[in-house]
């Protein structure tokens, strides 16, 4: 048994063809934040979801020719997204990750 983590352009019609094939599978809601290829980036986000209270249950790296970003799944993600904008960072919008 094991647990596998995809960001799909189209969630709901991916959703339905992994339950259509038999697999247990549900959507969740993620923060993108967009990082540089520079060092303290990690911590830049960390310190700040520390400093709001805001609990990190689980996060992954992404990378494309486009874009790097750190995919969060905090313990409350509008908390976390206001604690990340106001602390000068950037979470992309759903229409900037398809």
């Amino acid at each position: 048994f094991g647990i596998l983590r995809m960001i799909v352009s189209a969630p709901e019609k991916a959703l339905e063809a992994l339950k259509e094939k038999g697999f247990s599978a549900k959507l969740t809601d993620v923060l993108a934040v967009r990082m540089e290829d520079k060092p303290g980036q990690l911590h830049q986000i960390t310190h700040i979801l520390c400093t709001k209270q805001v609990n990190i249950e689980y996060m992954y790296s992404m990378a494309t020719t486009e874009r790097l970003a750190i995919i969060v799944k905090a313990s409350d993600g509008e908390k976390a997204e206001e604690a990340l904008t106001e602390g000068g960072l950037k979470v992309y919008g759903e229409q900037e990750m398809n």
